[in-house]
C-alpha cells in the first residue's frame, strides 16, 4: 500500500472512532484487543526502539502505555511527556501529537513528512513579510535563520543571548512574532514601528514583568488587556522610543499563519537548508544543522 493511503486510513480510522489524539490512557486500556504477556512485552520492546528515531534519544522520552486499537490496526501510545503517538500495524508510520501540533513521521527513513510539507508554507510566510528584527554578519550571510517568537517567552529571551554566537559563525538571524502571551502583540508592533527596533524590543521585553504588576493595581478600574498596552506604550514613551504613529505592523498576519500550520510553540527556529526545530537549542546546536545541509 502507498505511503499516502496507509496515513489516510490511519487518520480516518482514528477520527472516525472519535478520538484523535483526545482520549486519555485510561479509556485506551478498555479497548482493541486483549494482549497475552509475552505479546505485551515484545510490544513493547518493538517500540521503544521505534521512540528514539522520534525523540533523537532513548531517554528523551519514557512509555506509559501501549494498546492496539481498531481491532489491531492501530497501535496507541502514550509517552510520559504528554505526547501520543499512534503507528500502524507494522509500525511503517506514526501520527504524532504533541503540544506543538500534528505531525506524520516515516519510521522507516525517520522523516518528518508533515515538516517537509509546513517547511515549503514557512519559506513562503518568510518570504512575503519583513522581519521584526535582523541580525546580520559583517561579510556575506553563508545562510539564515528563522525564529518564531514572543517577547515573553523564557526560552525565547535564553535563545537570544544566543544570536551574536550565530551571527559570528557568518548566519543572519531574522525574528518574526509568534505571539502567545497577552501584551506580546503590543511589544511586537512597537518593535516593527521602531526607529531602534533592538533596542525597543530588548527594552520591553526586559521590563514586562514590572509592566505586568503594576498594570495589576490599574487593571481593577479597567479592561485588564487594554490596560497592559496602554502602560507597555507608556513605557516605551518614557524611555523615550521613538514609535512610527501611521505605523501598521503586520504582526497578526504573520502570527496567525505560523499557528494555522501548527506552529503554536514557542520558539519556532527554522534554518535556510529546511529544517524545523522546535523549542530551545543553543547556537552550537543550530550552526551544526546548517552546516549539515
Amino acid at each position: 500500500m502507498k505511503a499516502s493511503s496507509v496515513i489516510v486510513l490511519m487518520l480516518a480510522n482514528l477520527i472516525t472512532m472519535g478520538y484523535l489524539f483526545l482520549v486519555a490512557p485510561s479509556t485506551i486500556a478498555h479497548m482493541g484487543q486483549e494482549k497475552t504477556f509475552t505479546e505485551e512485552i515484545e510490544l513493547n520492546k518493538k517500540i521503544g526502539l521505534l521512540l528514539p528515531k522520534i525523540y533523537g534519544s532513548s531517554n528523551d522520552a519514557q512509555i506509559l502505555e501501549i494498546k492496539p486499537i481498531n481491532n489491531g490496526e492501530l497501535i496507541s501510545v502514550f509517552v510520559a511527556n504528554g505526547d501520543h503517538i499512534v503507528f500502524n500495524s507494522t509500525a511503517e508510520y506514526g501520527v504524532l501529537s504533541s503540544r506543538s501540533g500534528v505531525r506524520v513521521i516515516d519510521m522507516i527513513n525517520s522523516k518528518d513528512i508533515t515538516d517537509a510539507h509546513r517547511a515549503q508554507m514557512l519559506n513562503s510566510i518568510f518570504d512575503e513579510h519583513e522581519a521584526m528584527l535582523i541580525s546580520k554578519p559583517s561579510g556575506t550571510a553563508r545562510g539564515t535563520i528563522y525564529i518564531g517568537k514572543d517577547p515573553q517567552c523564557g526560552y525565547c529571551r535564553k535563545l537570544d543571548g544566543e544570536i551574536d554566537k550565530i551571527v559570528d559563525a557568518g548566519y543572519q538571524v531574522k525574528s518574526y512574532p509568534l505571539m502567545i502571551s497577552t501584551g506580546s502583540k503590543t511589544i511586537a508592533e512597537l518593535t516593527y514601528c521602531s526607529s531602534e527596533p533592538e533596542k525597543t524590543y530588548s527594552l520591553l521585553s526586559q521590563n514586562i514583568r514590572r509592566i505586568r504588576e503594576e498594570s495589576k493595581v490599574l487593571s481593577k478600574v479597567g479592561d485588564p488587556v487594554v490596560v497592559l498596552e496602554n502602560q507597555i506604550k507608556k513605557f516605551a514613551k518614557a524611555n523615550d522610543l521613538v514609535i512610527d504613529s501611521d505605523c501598521i505592523a503586520p504582526v497578526d498576519e504573520i502570527s496567525n499563519k505560523l499557528k494555522q500550520i501548527g506552529f503554536k510553540g514557542t520558539p519556532l527556529i527554522y534554518t535556510s537548508t529546511g529544517k524545523i526545530i522546535r523549542g530551545y537549542k543553543d547556537a552550537t546546536f543550530i550552526i551544526s544543522q546548517l552546516e549539515q545541509g
